[in-house]
């Protein structure tokens, strides 16, 4: 789980760049916000016995909003529309790194 959330945060760091005007940031902010919570739920796919509520909650935190600024200056829409469509954590990694920038 943690595994997958780091390896996609170092992808998205590592990544080009994003639009600049104030539409587009907000536009981006939210597909980013929906990025994050897609590789958190995938991340708890696979996490039996465990209060996944509060899992949940400790990796937002964790992430803070430093992820969703990592992906709004350098993922593209076609990227974060992969992630948000990935059936599992490896999908969701494969459309990070794989997708030309």
């Amino acid at each position: 789980m943690r595994k997958l959330i780091l390896m996609v945060s170092l992808a998205v760091v590592g990544c080009g760049g994003c639009g600049s005007s104030y539409e587009e940031i907000d536009e981006s902010a939210i597909r980013c916000i929906r990025m994050r919570d897609r590789l958190i739920e995938l991340s708890l796919a696979d996490a039996a016995g465990v209060d996944q509520t509060a899992h949940r909650d400790a990796l937002v935190r964790s992430l803070g909003s430093e992820l969703v600024h990592a992906c709004e200056s350098s993922m593209n829409a076609e990227q974060v529309n992969c992630v948000l469509g990935a059936a599992d954590a490896t999908a969701a990694m494969t459309c990070v790194t794989a997708t030309d920038r």
